[in-house]
């Protein structure tokens, strides 16, 4: 920065401040939007944060690249004109970042990773990386307190990056939802080149201000075309998603659940069970959570780790000897799903459930002296971010701790040979029911006796668990007591020799899941 063109333009801290401060709010709120987007569209995988994070990092040196260019000695080009110049890069990276959502979903899993890569680092790169260097160089002077007068613009941006991120994360998405607030930024994104255009000069900015204003005030209008079917595109991934609308979509801060027309549950986008508690047409394989009444002597004393769509919930807190029932969940959202459909309604009256928003893990080390006959985590699948959490040997310690000394947990593996490898490490005894593992410091084993017992006895809010248990017993039971169905602890630790153990420190599970990969969620419903 030469002193020329200092002496012709007195230092504007007061505004350079102000601009750093909008900088760090949109460019970081917009980041937390991508996550949300991309964490619905993979299915929660543990990589895309890390690709947002790396790629964002990427455009802002970039940006800085080119602001250093355009900020070096005799290169062409006032103050007013470098400011109107990070005027034009801060709108035109609003805009951007507001088609690149719709745009993510209309493109799909197949190109949803070169797609991100692109506008993350054109957004990131053209806002944060380019913009605070320019206004810096047009408003700070070149004199003895240069360095103090950057360290305040540095600072502003700090504070609203950290207010972008809060506010964005834990107010607008809870409130908002996504459309309307990435219409918000949207709109911020215009205040943010208003402002910038003010220190080019308003009566010389004018033209410039008036287009700027007119493209964002288009795109705006088109907000529920680009948004409309944005949940079902990101879920299917299908030409046709559109034409399979999504019967219910609660947002959330913790995240995002939706429910098919079919039933079937999705939380941030990963399936998250059905809605259905009876064995007739068991589409979501609940006899598993009537098991549970066949693995411990008469449980009365329950608690559930994760809520889903409440089918199991429901079922467990009917079970003969169930006396209290204390449900876990972090995303207070499927508490909206229990209000809205009947079947599983009865949750939120009943008086032996208790329903508590907190995570799992945490809730259980809070727990203290509190002890249970079973801990049931119908838990998410294991590759997707966080799963570790639950299925580690840490984890498994902790409940063994919370666990009365014939107690048993039943937690769903969800195919990982790590996980029920793991188990059977830390607790005496346990097996394999289909793809959940019951493991306890006690003799663990499945009684088919008991287990036709509670057929019979069980009824969801007086419906029957099937209409004809003994038929259905007859049909049904010599497949779940198959070898392939029921495996002991010590055949799955003869089989898994070699498999690493779930830590907290590994998370063996989740990076085992290729970090490209956007699943797809099966045929739309």
């Amino acid at each position: 920065m030469t002193r020329a063109r200092t002496a012709a333009a007195p230092p504007r801290l007061a505004w350079a401040m102000a601009c750093a401060a909008l900088v760090g709010f949109v460019s970081l709120a917009w980041e937390i939007l991508w996550i949300r987007v991309h964490m619905f569209a993979s299915g929660g995988t543990i990589s895309v944060f890390g690709i947002l994070l790396g790629l964002y990092l990427l455009g802002i040196a970039t940006g800085a690249l080119v602001a250093r260019r355009a900020c070096a000695p005799g290169a062409a080009g006032s103050v007013r004109r470098l400011a109107r110049t990070a005027a034009l890069l801060a709108a035109g990276a609003g805009a951007v970042a507001y088609l690149h959502t719709p745009a993510a979903a209309w493109v799909g899993s197949r190109a949803a990773v070169p797609l991100m890569a692109a506008v993350v680092a054109c957004v990131a790169g053209g806002m944060y990386g380019a913009v605070l260097p320019l206004v810096t160089h047009c408003a700070v002077a070149v004199d003895a307190r240069t360095g103090r007068r950057v360290s305040y613009v540095y600072l502003a941006n700090i504070v609203g990056s950290a207010l972008g991120s809060a506010l964005t994360g834990f107010v607008a998405l809870d409130v908002l939802g996504m459309a309307a607030s990435s219409a918000a930024l949207l709109a911020l994104s215009g205040v943010l080149a208003a402002v910038l255009l003010g220190g080019a000069g308003l009566r010389a900015a004018r033209g410039v201000a008036l287009a700027v204003a007119g493209g964002l005030a288009v795109l705006a209008l088109l907000g529920p075309a680009l948004y409309g079917s944005l949940w079902e595109r990101l879920l299917w991934k299908a030409p046709e998603a559109r034409d399979h609308p999504l019967a219910d979509v609660v947002e959330t801060r913790a995240g995002v659940v939706v429910v098919t027309r079919g039933g079937t549950v999705f939380g941030t986008g990963a399936y998250d069970g059905r809605l259905n508690v009876g064995l007739d047409d068991d589409r979501n394989s609940v006899y598993r959570a009537y098991a549970a009444g066949a693995l411990h002597r008469g449980p009365r004393r329950v608690a559930m780790l994760g809520l889903g769509s409440g089918s199991w919930a429901q079922v467990v807190s009917h079970l003969p000897t169930v006396e209290e029932l204390v449900v876990v969940e972090i995303n207070a959202g499927y508490l909206e799903i229990l209000r809205r459909y009947p079947l599983v309604r009865s949750l939120l009256e009943n008086p032996k459930v208790s329903i508590v928003v907190d995570d799992g893990r945490r809730w259980l080390a809070r727990a203290g002296d509190e002890r249970f006959d079973m801990i049931v985590a119908n838990v998410t699948l294991h590759w997707r971010i966080n799963s570790s959490h639950l299925l580690s040997r840490e984890f498994f310690a902790l409940a063994a701790a919370r666990l009365r000394p014939d107690g048993v947990l039943y937690f769903n593996a969800t195919g990982s040979q790590e996980a029920m490898r793991t188990a059977c490490t830390v607790f005496r005894s346990g097996l394999r029911f289909a793809n959940f593992v019951a493991v306890g410091d006690g003799a663990v084993r499945f009684d088919p006796e008991a287990f036709g017992a509670v057929v019979r006895a069980t009824a969801v809010d007086g419906r029957p668990a099937a209409r004809d248990p003994d038929a259905w017993l007859a049909a049904n039971l010599p497949r779940l007591v198959a070898r392939d169905h029921v495996e002991p602890c010590p055949r799955i630790l003869a089989r898994t020799v070699g498999v690493r153990l779930v830590t907290d420190d590994n998370l063996a599970t989740e990076v085992a899941w290729p970090w490209y990969a956007y699943p797809r969620a099966g045929r739309p419903e």
